[in-house]
């Protein structure tokens, strides 16, 4: 069994990178790993606890950021515990669980501690793999030492690091246009567009989007949102009581999502 799942980390298989080195054996890798952990009288739960917990805090000084800008101040890095400069890279597709598990990321981290200039880098998907499988991976370009990373986060015997999420609720887009010769609500209701979405056409047969100022209609069900925008609301506003970004003009439909982070 180790020795198919082994072929399956070897570079170019499951990821590009691979799990494991070429010449590297899975059981090896853990049991090394393992005793490292011991001599140091730290846990694998220590470890992915704080890994979780500093990268979700770098998310939540983020909560409510969007736009270009977003994406600028990301790359640049941000202080969590005013030790620790924490950047971050998204990208199109996920990586899976080498294991087999549902589990999947799509992140990879750089944490910088400021005061020694030493830092770690990580995949989101380590922090799964080290607390379900006790896996800091081979050595590959996604190698976590966890004798380095102990010392760069700052991780002490005894101590918990367990995140304690905090989370607030949004309406996300979830389809839409807007057509620039459309000017009243009806031009929007009665469009042929709107005719070919189903969604909204459902939606629509529901109610009237009332009118809640600024040019803005809304009709919700509580979890899902229409809206007709007469004009762009860049600031946000609040429907149902859960706020909406980045309002452009136009007919769109939203769902709610649960934003969760840990707090500073």
């Amino acid at each position: 069994m180790n020795s198919d799942l082994e072929r399956q980390m070897r570079p170019g298989a499951l990821s590009e990178a691979g799990f494991l080195g070429l010449n590297e054996r899975l059981n090896d890798v853990i049991s090394v790993d393992l005793r490292t952990l011991q001599r140091l009288g730290l846990t694998f739960q220590q470890f992915a606890d704080r890994l979780e917990t500093l990268s979700q805090k770098a998310h939540g000084l983020m909560h409510g950021h969007r736009g270009d800008n977003y994406w600028k101040i990301v790359e640049k890095g941000l202080l969590v515990e005013k030790k620790y400069r924490i950047s971050w890279n998204t990208y199109m597709g996920y990586q899976k669980c080498p294991f087999g598990c549902a589990e999947n990321a799509d992140t990879d981290y750089t944490i910088v501690n400021v005061e020694t200039g030493e830092s770690v880098f990580f995949s989101g998907l380590h922090i799964h793999l080290i607390r379900e499988h006790q896996f800091f991976e081979g050595h590959t370009k996604y190698r976590l030492d966890p004798e380095t990373c102990a010392r760069v986060l700052d991780i002490k015997a005894g101590v918990e690091y367990t995140p304690v999420y905090t989370h607030k609720e949004y309406w996300v887009g979830n389809g839409g246009c807007c057509i620039s010769s459309y000017r009243t609500v009806d031009d929007y209701l009665s469009s042929h567009w709107v005719g070919q979405d189903e969604k909204m056409m459902k939606t629509i047969q529901t109610g009237v989007p009332v009118d809640v100022g600024d040019g803005l209609y809304a009709l919700s069900n509580g979890e899902e949102l229409l809206i007709i925008s007469l004009t762009s609301h860049k600031r946000g506003v609040v429907i149902d009581g859960v706020p909406i970004w980045d309002l452009s003009e136009g007919m769109y439909m939203y769902k709610k999502h649960t934003f969760k982070w840990v707090g500073s």
